[in-house]
């Protein structure tokens, strides 16, 4: 399993050890660092971050300004936006996307965390995953904590 899935240390091989010492350290790597890495790799897959997309909304409108995710940050796998209502958004990501080895995964989006960048108001974003591929985005007015549109970017990730 690759990236967006998560993954386990075993799937990766789990702990190896090495038939005899590396001949050489600058040209051959140890099973010891091997498994160091392997170990690490395996436990990124369980909290890296997916996904992020930063966008802004005029009117009805929502404009993707920047967005990247493990699966790459070509058009193919822009995500949509759309306004809800004043201040409720649904984030689409594709069903299924490529890793970097070309290989299809079903994506299972997780958890979400949002920003609101600074401006004249204070917004609060809430954000939850209500499918596998979607985020929904609720963004309030801090001191009245009716949902609106911010006048600026809102910043979403997802894992």
């Amino acid at each position: 399993m690759a990236l967006p899935d998560k993954n386990i240390y075993n799937n990766l091989g789990g702990e190896l050890t090495d038939y005899q010492p590396a001949e050489d350290p600058t040209t051959d790597l140890a099973a010891a660092a091997d498994d160091d890495a392997r170990s690490d790799v395996a436990a990124m897959t369980r909290i890296i971050v997916r996904a992020y997309v930063v966008f802004t909304v005029s009117g009805s409108t929502c404009t993707v300004v920047d967005q990247d995710s493990v699966w790459g940050n070509s058009l193919a796998v822009l995500p949509t936006i759309v306004r809800n209502s004043a201040g409720n958004y649904t984030i689409t990501w594709p069903a299924t996307v490529m890793d970097a080895r070309g290989l299809s995964h079903a994506l299972n989006l997780r958890r979400g965390h949002g920003n609101v960048e600074p401006g004249a108001n204070v917004f609060v974003p809430q954000v939850s995953i209500p499918t596998p591929n979607t985020a929904l985005v609720v963004t309030s007015r801090s001191s009245t904590e009716a949902a609106a549109d911010p006048s600026t970017a809102i910043v979403v990730t997802v894992w």
